[in-house]
């Protein structure tokens, strides 16, 4: 494949990761979802205590994390509007892809204006915008890590898919996969619940995804989800090696694997209703 067409697949994956990356961004900045209906004269209300809470102490976390959830969005939308030839963005790329920065964080926050549980304030507006920034300036260095990472899954994707393996290593993979899998969720344990405990528990389940991440504390929520990932790693790792996913565009691979992981995560949670230690 040329370098022209591996630049092109590479600015699309980018600009896929800015755009799941900025969901992500609105639907973490709105938990836990409960949303109010103000009338005109609160939300100006909130709007002016935002302005004076601007020069109030913000705890070190607080900042950081805006900082830092900004950042990635930088990055991808940086790399994403690059020049044809490989090289960086103009001032103007890069003034558009920070101007785009601003516009999801004025968004969040006056969404945030109408939930009960949320505070909207224009320092979380300056430290999006510094992280934004930073992710723009950390776009150079990346750029050669991040194109040498995607040429080689776009030339995996490209190529011939791996020999069919056998229906015995297969089965020895996803078992394996499942062992992980199992021994993660903690289900190997003599301690289950009843039917109806499980019934009573589903009842109380937390149905809002991501809802205890936003609650917990920051190091913990990052600790949780890496975890996860490196959990559920190998079974991807498992269906692309055995060519279960045989698609011709890289999108509809990884749109497979996800429902694929989506399927035996609900699963296991249904499971982990009948562990009373599991939440």
């Amino acid at each position: 494949m040329n370098a022209t067409l591996h630049r092109a697949r590479a600015q699309s994956i980018y600009r896929w990761a800015g755009l799941i990356w900025t969901l992500f961004l609105v639907y973490g900045s709105m938990l836990p979802l409960d949303f109010r209906v103000l009338p005109l004269s609160d939300i100006l209300q909130i709007f002016r205590q935002g302005l004076g809470s601007i020069s109030e102490r913000r705890s070190a976390t607080d900042w950081f994390t805006n900082v830092a959830i900004f950042v990635p969005l930088g990055v991808s939308w940086s790399l994403a509007r690059r020049r044809s030839d490989g090289t960086g963005p103009r001032v103007a790329d890069l003034l558009s892809v920070w101007g785009r920065c601003m516009v999801v964080s004025i968004g969040i926050e006056w969404a945030q204006m109408f939930t009960v549980s949320r505070v909207s304030s224009p320092a979380d507006l300056m430290a999006n915008g510094l992280g934004a920034f930073a992710g723009m300036a950390l776009s150079r260095p990346l750029s050669g890590i991040g194109d040498q990472f995607l040429r080689a899954v776009i030339d995996a994707n490209a190529t011939q898919h791996p020999p069919a393996r056998t229906r015995f290593s297969a089965i020895c993979t996803f078992v394996l996969c499942g062992l992980l899998l199992a021994a993660w969720g903690g289900l190997f344990t003599t301690n289950w619940a009843s039917l109806d405990l499980a019934w009573v528990r589903l009842r109380d389940l937390q149905r809002v995804p991501f809802a205890r991440h936003q609650a917990a504390d920051i190091v913990l929520a990052i600790s949780s989800t890496v975890l996860v990932v490196v959990a559920f790693a190998p079974l991807g790792a498992g269906l692309w090696l055995h060519g279960l996913l045989r698609v011709r565009r890289w999108r509809d691979g990884l749109a497979g694997a996800a429902a694929v992981g989506a399927a035996v995560a609900g699963a296991l949670e249904t499971i982990k209703l009948f562990l009373p230690a599991k939440t």
